[in-house]
């Protein structure tokens, strides 16, 4: 079929979520059997929920019951997390913004590693439990996706440019502006010229059913390898 047959699913996450991550894992490979064009959307989450007065803490039941559903999400779809001991709330207060643009600057320059990199940031943060912060952290993930050192330079350099800045503000406006207030947030434009939006990593079935493909569950062959 061709490109303009497809529908086409913006995908917006932070990294710093892990139900965008778990979310990122199901869509990564049910793309590769639906008839779909997955675009990847990098935003600040903060940043939403902020805009989207979402920002109150959650209740102690709430914070006890996402660790255990949490972990059954990731455990259904093969992936293998190491939290550290420190605590999430930990890892939270290093913020995402510099991977973020770096992965802004990755979806306007190189559109083709979107993926790879997302998938690295991820990997890096939830499984390795290595911090992704810092710039040397984004020179060390940009060689691991194989961006040679020159253009990794250049990338990098980028990621204080006011236009890459501007970009992951539109993309976040963007977001709100579809209804979002949290993360992964997913818009589904059918070819009949409608957006549905989807809040949350577990409403795969439902959007399988919207766009008439089968669900086809988890797919562990396909988790990503961890070294």
């Amino acid at each position: 079929m061709s490109l303009a047959s497809k529908v086409r699913i913006d995908y917006f996450f932070d990294v710093l979520s892990p139900y965008a991550w778990i979310g990122f894992e199901a869509l990564s490979r049910y793309q590769t059997v639906w008839n779909v064009d997955v675009r990847w959307r990098p935003f600040f989450l903060f940043g939403v929920l902020k805009k989207a007065e979402n920002l109150h803490p959650p209740s102690p039941a709430k914070r006890d019951y996402s660790r255990i559903d949490i972990a059954r999400q990731l455990g259904y779809y093969g992936l293998k997390p190491s939290f550290p001991t420190s605590g999430v709330a930990a890892i939270l207060a290093k913020g995402s913004i510099t991977p973020l643009r770096f992965l802004t600057v990755l979806e306007m320059q190189a559109p083709n590693l979107m993926e790879t990199g997302i998938r690295e940031i991820y990997l890096r943060r939830w499984v390795r439990n290595e911090d992704i912060h810092q710039i040397e952290h984004i020179i060390e993930i940009s060689r691991k996706i194989g961006i040679p050192f020159k253009e990794a330079d250049d990338m990098v350099a980028r990621i204080a440019h006011p236009d890459t800045k501007a970009r992951l503000t539109e993309t976040g406006n963007e977001a709100i502006e579809s209804g979002a207030f949290g993360a992964p947030w997913i818009n589904v434009h059918t070819t009949d010229g409608k957006m549905h939006s989807f809040w949350g990593s577990d409403r795969f079935h439902i959007i399988a059913h919207l766009i008439g493909e089968k669900f086809p569950g988890h797919m562990r062959d396909k988790a990503p390898k961890y070294d």
